[in-house]
């Protein structure tokens, strides 16, 4: 079973059918199954704040990229974005950190431990969401540890 939630390495697995199925998960992932997932309404608010002040919004995950993605679309059409706005940037698994130079990111929002690390080794002002109840990442998570701001009743949807 592969999750959205584990850092587990397409080169880590042993056989061939083993990553056959780790990249039909993560093409399915990418073009099919974000279909099902609820938008937080945190995220909707975030995103309406920035748009409201002229920030440019990227999202960056450590999704496989597998050569196709509809998330791109999917964000632009919920969240209103225009057309020519950035495609989601996939770093393979890898640390986003180098993704947050890349784009100068001043501030990044995230729900993981690894997403607010990240951001702070980019020199981006941190702030954590909340994960919600429902979510497939059990992952456990130290909300503040980094001395990050976390958003107080953001984890539901």
């Amino acid at each position: 079973i592969v999750s959205a939630g584990v850092s587990l390495r397409e080169e880590d697995l042993p056989t061939d059918e083993d990553r056959r199925k780790y990249r039909e998960f993560w093409t399915k992932m990418n073009n099919e199954l974000d279909a099902y997932s609820v938008k937080k309404w945190i995220a909707s608010e975030l995103i309406a704040l920035h748009k409201s002040r002229g920030d440019t919004i990227y999202f960056v995950t450590k999704r496989i990229y597998t050569g196709s993605e509809k998330l791109t679309e999917l964000l632009r059409r919920e969240f209103a974005l225009p057309a020519d706005s950035p495609a989601v940037i996939f770093t393979s698994r890898q640390p986003k950190t180098k993704a947050f130079r890349e784009i100068r990111a001043q501030v990044s929002y995230g729900d993981s431990d690894g997403d607010i690390r990240d951001s702070i080794q980019a020199g981006a002002r941190a702030i954590r969401v909340l994960r919600s109840p429902a979510s497939v990442n059990h992952e456990a998570t130290h909300n503040g540890r980094f001395g990050e701001e976390v958003l107080e009743n953001s984890e539901n949807d």
